[in-house]
């Protein structure tokens, strides 16, 4: 009876431990199977969806291994404490979008309770705290993005906006390392590092904590107090940024309730990139716009693949009113690998300025200077994986995070693999052709007008 016991544990064992190995394989080689399960969270068949956290934590037995290397691991990170109540948790889950029938958290859903937010030897009982980011993958999980805004007259370090990002949307590392090149070229970005943050006392693991739009940045900077122009969150039939007839689509941050109408200058640049016409555009441009600031900006973006903040989404300028020139800030650069040509279809101001020969060359010149060294792109990468060094054993302590750490570790891998291939297919797109290829717009200027309904 004995020997029959210990058969049935011993296969029980093997079992499991084939099934363990079988998983972490399966996502390792990221497997369609993981992806399709993953999925489930957003079925439209609510009993389907049931199952999803059950999924990921069958998924997050695989971490076991991790959270055993690093059990005698003391983070360093800074912590952030939040204390709400359990009817603010539930009002707040409430208001959230009715996923996956909407899926997009936009202005009328960034409903904010009062809670109490903790750093060191601060507090502060006024706190407004809210779920935060536009797609589902924010707040679809247990562990979701936050954001805090606290009383003008009570910052914390100067600041009064601290946003907690996950990091299956920011990316682990690369924010950290657009603020990097961003700081290299001189061009403005938001503040960007690793942090913890606990909400009612239960660590909800590591968080990207990054800087707030908020007259601090322009301070950091040592720039005048001025407009932080953006596209607002909101659904509309018509996302096309890059238009004067748009202009209703951008908000200055500073002040929200002011109309954009408001702002002679912002109605001047969407009139100047839409409605002029190309010997117009290119006298006018540099009286608006800082274009030296502006294609170093564009330099970063073509080396992070794709112009993400482009003509439909994350657009963000500063107007300083003592140069009277827009300036942009680089926020949200999503790695992709470059195709066979620079792709500016996507950024009209980007689009027309390129195809002016001096500011081509410009632009050429500094990409040129970056990228043909390779010292430049090592420097880049040991920065990276110093600042994946840093955290690493935070992220697998994070028990929260919607990844694995197998995946959280791939992710980091191909945000680097991706950034180093970009740099070395620039450069040998210069060394094969002399120059850049292009890839433009297909656009007459003027813009003709939209199509009326």
């Amino acid at each position: 009876m004995k020997n029959r016991v210990s058969l049935w544990v011993l296969l029980g064992g093997g079992a499991l431990l084939s099934g363990f190995f079988l998983l972490r394989l399966l996502i390792t080689q990221e497997a369609p199977i993981i992806r399709r399960l993953d999925n489930i969270t957003s079925n439209p068949n609510p009993l389907i969806r049931h199952f999803a956290p059950t999924w990921r934590s069958l998924k997050k037995t695989v971490d076991i291994p991790y959270l055993i290397r690093s059990s005698s691991y003391t983070s360093s990170l800074p912590v952030y404490d939040i204390t709400i109540s359990t009817k603010d948790q539930v009002e707040l889950l409430l208001n959230l979008p009715d996923y996956p029938r909407e899926y997009k958290l936009l202005e009328n859903f960034k409903k904010t309770v009062i809670g109490a937010f903790a750093h060191d030897t601060y507090l502060n009982q006024q706190a407004e705290i809210r779920y935060r980011g536009v797609s589902p993958n924010h707040w679809n999980a247990v562990k979701k993005s936050i954001q805090v805004n606290l009383p003008p007259e009570e910052p914390l370090d100067g600041r009064t906006t601290y946003r907690f990002f996950i990091g299956e949307d920011k990316g682990w590392i690369k924010s950290l390392l657009w603020n990097h090149i961003s700081d290299k070229l001189g061009i403005m970005s938001l503040d960007s590092k690793p942090a913890k943050l606990t909400i009612n006392g239960k660590d909800m693991g590591v968080y990207i904590l990054i800087e707030g739009w908020e007259p601090s940045l322009l301070v950091r900077y040592k720039k005048p107090y001025g407009p932080l122009f953006s596209n607002k969150n909101i659904e509309t039939n018509i996302t096309d940024l890059w238009r004067s007839d748009q202009i209703d689509q951008w908000y200055n941050r500073n002040e929200p309730d002011v109309p954009a109408t408001s702002y002679p200058e912002l109605e001047h640049l969407l009139t100047i990139v839409a409605d002029s016409p190309d010997g117009v555009f290119a006298k006018e441009i540099p009286h608006i716009l800082n274009v030296d600031a502006f294609l170093r900006w564009s330099m970063a973006t073509v080396l992070s693949g794709n112009f993400h903040q482009g003509n439909i989404a994350n657009m963000n300028f500063y107007f300083n009113p003592e140069t009277r020139l827009f300036e942009p800030i680089l926020f949200d650069a999503a790695p992709s690998p470059i195709g066979e040509t620079v792709d500016v279809q996507n950024h009209r101001l980007v689009n027309r300025l390129l195809q002016i020969p001096a500011y081509r060359t410009a632009f050429e010149s500094l990409v040129r200077g970056y990228v043909e060294s390779e010292e430049n792109l090592q420097e880049d990468l040991r920065f990276y994986d110093a600042q994946t060094n840093a955290i690493l054993y935070d992220i697998y302590q994070d028990t929260q995070k919607i990844q694995t750490s197998l995946e959280a570790m791939a992710s980091i891998k191909r945000d680097r693999d991706t950034y180093t291939y970009n740099v070395r297919a620039l450069r040998t797109m210069l060394d094969a052709h002399g120059t850049l290829r292009y890839t433009f717009a297909d656009e007459q200027y003027p813009l003709p007008q939209p199509p009326t309904h």
